[in-house]
């Protein structure tokens, strides 16, 4: 089955399936006005930015705007409407870009259906109307595509290529995820996550990809995908469409990407421990960095040094290595670039130091993203005590298959608290983890861990438990109710 029926069957199956096939109106060649629904989602506050960059007049909808998108998207010059969705605001636009948070009844959605608007998803629009004559690279995995493709913009850069971009996060160091570029090369971050309310496809389908990467393939996105084989197919459809004169690198942590190496016509290189196209010898740690020399095709290329920690940065230094070296990248310019990248904000971030107390702040929310990030927390931090605080934010993150990995996910760390959000009175709470139950396991394997359901529970046990030398290490998905800079003013009275 193609790719378009084998989506087009995935919404034929949902309950408002006749509201989310239509016929849309033909794409507009040279929109003038553009509004964007959901404009505070992560990937559409960068659209937002890069069509901005690109000349459009641009205005956005949302329900609630938070940072750090939010500090973002207030500074661009976009006519913002934040709070409820009104049909007034997609009036008389050229070209209405619909975000994936918007469901068929959001008022502004019904307006622009009803009325016959042209419509379109993120990557369309991004393909079509920013990007359509770069060369088009694509990180896509379950974990590490963030910093992945944060680390290849860098090299890019370094190397005067002057890449747009568009990635999940904010690089250290910069204000904004996204850049116009010269056109030459753009470097997306491939997210999995459906398109639009219009089309289940993931988003990543729609770039164009003339080279790819693809860190990890993991269960991932239980709302959205029925089995690890539909999760799957997703991965399978995008290397199929690479073009024979690409690139695709691939992890060799993950045996499921062995197979699907078959699926595509581009050239596959693997990376990883021995026996791979592109590999590492001598990994070290040394004060604040990891170093390693990078062997590509045989070849000892030389040392990379990194403040990047964990093995996981390892691999993702690696992938990005091995395309830079595809685009005749010079290696002295890798190695300033991964010296120079500090990582993305909200991954391994470094919030507040003071009074001998490290905050830090991670994005993880996947129990094989929580272990490599405490365990490589761990390794760089040896003598501090690691405090993890976690919230898995999502419904997917809090599926009961996740259970027992999240037991095994903080072998590393010193003390646990684990939060799961407060339950609205309709959510069905079956299939889901106990947090009760994880929390015993850890104290049963001698880690002192304490279950809440309020994070001010948690600032108020925590706080007086600190002392000089603790490493605080927040993970969560969202905003955790503000409660990495609670905890920072906390610890600075």
């Amino acid at each position: 089955m193609n790719k378009e029926d084998y989506y087009l069957n995935k919404i034929k199956k949902l309950l408002d399936a006749d509201q989310r096939i239509f016929d849309r109106p033909a794409l507009p060649e040279n929109p003038k006005t553009i509004h964007i629904i959901g404009v505070c989602g992560t990937a559409m506050g960068t659209l937002a930015g890069l069509l901005v960059e690109k000349g459009y007049k641009v205005s956005g909808s949302d329900q609630m705007c938070l940072p750090p998108i939010s500090d973002m998207v207030e500074k661009l010059d976009v006519d913002l409407h934040i709070g409820n969705y009104q049909k007034e605001n997609v009036e008389n636009k050229d070209l209405i870009v619909i975000g994936n948070v918007a469901r068929a009844h959001n008022p502004e959605v019904k307006f622009a259906r009803e009325n016959n608007l042209p419509q379109a998803s993120m990557p369309e629009t991004i393909r079509k109307y920013v990007f359509d004559k770069a060369n088009r690279i694509v990180v896509a995995g379950t974990h590490g595509k963030t910093t992945t493709t944060g680390l290849l913009v860098k090299i890019f850069e370094v190397a005067g290529k002057d890449p747009g971009y568009m990635i999940g996060g904010v690089p250290q160091g910069k204000e904004k995820s996204f850049s116009l570029g010269k056109g030459d090369y753009a470097i997306f971050e491939g997210d999995e996550y459906n398109t639009a309310y219009f089309d289940e496809s993931p988003k990543f389908l729609h770039y164009g990809a003339h080279s790819a990467i693809v860190t990890s393939l993991e269960f991932d996105h239980l709302d959205l995908y029925e089995s690890f084989e539909d999760y799957k197919q997703a991965f399978d459809f995008f290397v199929n469409d690479l073009p024979a004169e690409g690139f695709l690198f691939l992890s060799n942590q993950y045996e499921i990407l062995k197979e699907i190496s078959n699926d595509t016509k581009a050239k596959v290189y693997f990376y990883g421990e021995k026996d791979s196209d592109i590999s590492f010898e001598n990994l070290r740690q040394e004060n604040e960095y990891q170093m390693f020399d990078v062997i590509f095709e045989g070849n000892n290329l030389g040392e990379i040094k990194t403040p990047l920690s964990g093995l996981h940065n390892v691999y993702n230094i690696l992938a990005s290595v091995g395309v830079a070296l595809k685009y005749n990248i010079s290696f002295e310019d890798i190695q300033k670039a991964i010296l120079e990248f500090r990582g993305m904000k909200r991954r391994q971030e470094i919030l507040s130091n003071q009074n001998g107390i490290i905050v830090m702040d991670d994005f993880a929310h996947h129990p094989t993203a929580v272990k490599t990030t405490v365990n490589g927390v761990k390794n760089k931090f040896k003598n501090k005590r690691l405090i993890a605080v976690f919230e898995p934010s999502t419904r997917s993150s809090r599926n009961k298959i996740f259970e027992e990995n999240y037991i095994n996910a903080f072998n590393d760390a010193d003390m646990v608290y684990f939060k799961i959000p407060k339950a609205k009175e309709a959510d069905d709470l079956s299939g889901l983890i106990d947090g009760n139950y994880i929390v015993d396991e850890l104290n049963k394997k001698n880690i002192e861990s304490y279950f809440h359901n309020d994070s001010e529970e948690i600032l108020n046990d925590l706080a007086p438990k600190l002392k000089e030398g603790d490493l605080v290490l927040v993970m969560s998905h969202g905003n955790f109710d503000g409660i990495r800079q609670k905890l920072i003013d906390k610890i600075s009275k």
